[in-house]
């Protein structure tokens, strides 16, 4: 089971260092492992993600199908994606990592080309939906791409996706699926 949290960092202990920056594989107990996780304070915000594998994965001995990934642009701009690998896929565990991975390179890419954090001011609803199918269209050319390269049906690594762009101006999403 996946959770990603982003909620303003003043909700945290002064104790989290605002500039911490921690990724462990954790052993919550005998019965769940966390496949990866991380917890970056970017400006306002305090982004905290885990993918945990659930007692039906380890009952069946699966792997934990969910991937998450955050990266900082600034110190206080940021890409956070969650991906929900879908149980159906029989390699959805390596299409979630690599959709994730992907489209946090690819959300940076395209919020530093617009200039939207030089700018400082966020797209309109119209041009942000542009501007996240676009981006969205490019993770799936790359998948495929990958897929192909990898010799894996491209189906074989379904998930779903939730990209965040946090900022001191609020927030971007985008997702395909129900995450």
């Amino acid at each position: 089971k996946q959770n990603s949290i982003s909620k303003p960092a003043s909700h945290f202990s002064e104790e989290v260092s605002r500039q911490s920056l921690f990724h462990k594989n954790i052993q919550i107990n005998s019965h769940k492992s966390v496949n990866n996780s991380i917890a970056i304070s970017g400006g306002d915000w305090f982004i905290v993600g885990a993918s945990v594998i659930g007692k039906s994965h380890l009952d069946n001995n699966l792997p934990c199908q969910d991937f998450n990934s955050v990266e900082k642009i600034n110190n206080v701009w940021g890409i956070a994606v969650s991906c929900d690998g879908a149980g159906s896929a029989s390699n959805s565990n390596i299409g979630s990592e690599f959709v994730a991975k992907e489209s946090t390179q690819i959300f940076k890419s395209i919020i530093l080309k617009e200039q939207i954090v030089q700018n400082k001011k966020l797209p309109n609803i119209e041009d942000w939906q542009e501007l996240a199918k676009k981006g969205l269209y490019q993770v799936k050319q790359n998948l495929d791409d990958f897929a192909k390269k990898e010799g894996y049906k491209v189906e074989c690594l379904a998930c779903t996706v939730i990209v965040l762009v946090y900022s001191p101006l609020g927030l971007l999403v985008a997702h395909i699926g129900d995450g």
